[in-house]
C-alpha cells in the first residue's frame, strides 16, 4: 500500500490512478491524517459481494428462540 500526501496526490494523480488500476491501494493523507483511500473498483466489488454473501449465510445461523433471523425476515416479508 502506498501512502501519499494530498499535494503529491494532486500533482501525480494520473500516476496514482495507473497504480490503482494495476491493483495497488493508495492512501492519501493531509497533515499526517488519512483522508481518502483509492482502491481498484473490482476489488471493492468483490469485498462487498463477499460481505453480502457472509451476511446472507449468517442470517440462517443466528436465532432468536426457535426462529432463525432468516425465518423471521422471510415471515415478515409475507405480511
Amino acid at each position: 500500500m502506498k501512502i501519499v500526501g494530498a499535494y503529491t496526490a494532486k500533482t501525480h494523480f494520473g500516476q496514482l490512478l495507473d497504480d490503482v488500476e494495476a491493483g495497488e491501494e493508495v492512501t492519501i493523507t493531509r497533515n499526517g491524517k488519512t483522508v481518502a483511500r483509492l482502491i481498484p473498483v473490482e476489488r471493492n466489488r468483490d469485498d462487498v459481494r463477499r460481505a453480502v454473501d457472509e451476511l446472507l449465510a449468517l442470517q440462517d445461523e443466528l436465532s432468536l428462540g426457535d426462529l432463525t433471523i432468516g425465518e423471521m425476515v422471510r415471515y415478515g416479508r409475507r405480511y
